[in-house]
């Protein structure tokens, strides 16, 4: 076997169980949280729910959450592996359409129309990408007044002080 076949990031037949224990292993996030992250985007942002994009998907355990509030979702990440799991795992979801998209996070602009979406979220991938190239080209994807949540393990900052002093 080559390393490739070996490597559980290029394996796309899916396993459930696998998946379940990967994602039991990774950071949870709670109601509480996206609601702070949404509340954020209703009175800072331009406060519409129409699309979200969740850059790095990985299974798509952000996907599925943010697919509860928007009414479409764009799931992108560089690992079709990934997104092959992203789709079994979301593929029960209703009232939400959810589009899958192979490419990296930081070259998104080149593939995602201009203005397509009214909030971008990032959760845990950013230290993978040119992060000065990926927040200028979600600069192009983002409509007017759209929000950008990137986190990593532990509680969102936010960038107005006002907003801030709340949480």
């Amino acid at each position: 076997m080559t390393s490739k076949e070996t490597n559980f990031f290029n394996a796309s037949d899916y396993d459930p169980s696998y998946w379940e224990t990967y994602l039991a292993a990774r950071p949870k996030y709670s109601k509480e949280f996206y609601e702070q992250i949404y509340t954020y985007h209703a009175d800072c942002g331009n406060g519409a729910f129409g699309t979200v994009h969740d850059v790095g998907t990985g299974p798509g355990q952000v996907a599925q959450v943010v697919a509860e509030r928007f009414k479409h979702v764009v799931a992108s990440d560089l690992n079709q592996a990934h997104l092959d799991v992203a789709k079994q795992r979301t593929a029960g979801l209703s009232g939400t359409d959810i589009k899958f998209v192979h490419h990296s996070g930081d070259a998104l602009a080149e593939v995602i129309p201009a203005g397509e979406a009214d909030m971008i979220v990032a959760g845990e991938s950013m230290a993978l990408m040119d992060a000065a190239k990926a927040v200028e080209g979600y600069a192009k994807i983002l409509r007017p007044g759209g929000t950008v949540a990137i986190w990593y393990y532990g509680r969102p900052n936010f960038a107005e002080e006002a907003f801030a002093s709340k949480w």
